[in-house]
């Protein structure tokens, strides 16, 4: 249960939305199981692949459409 309540906590973590007492949790945890830092660190790393691709470019006609 503890690892899938880290799991849970996780992407909000990565966010620093968590509260203190979350973010010790997690801490905590991901310091004494290396299943969850796995998947933390797995999780970084797709935020950090979607971060380098950029969003999408909207269509060259937008603003004729829009106006």
């Amino acid at each position: 249960m503890r690892c899938k309540k880290v799991r849970a906590l996780i992407s909000p973590y990565l966010d620093e939305m968590t509260d203190r007492s979350e973010t010790m949790l997690v801490e905590e945890h991901l310091a004494v199981c290396p299943v969850c830092l796995r998947y933390a660190n797995k999780v970084k790393g797709i935020r950090q692949a979607m971060l380098r691709m950029g969003g999408p470019l909207p269509p060259p006609n937008l603003a004729g459409d829009v106006c």
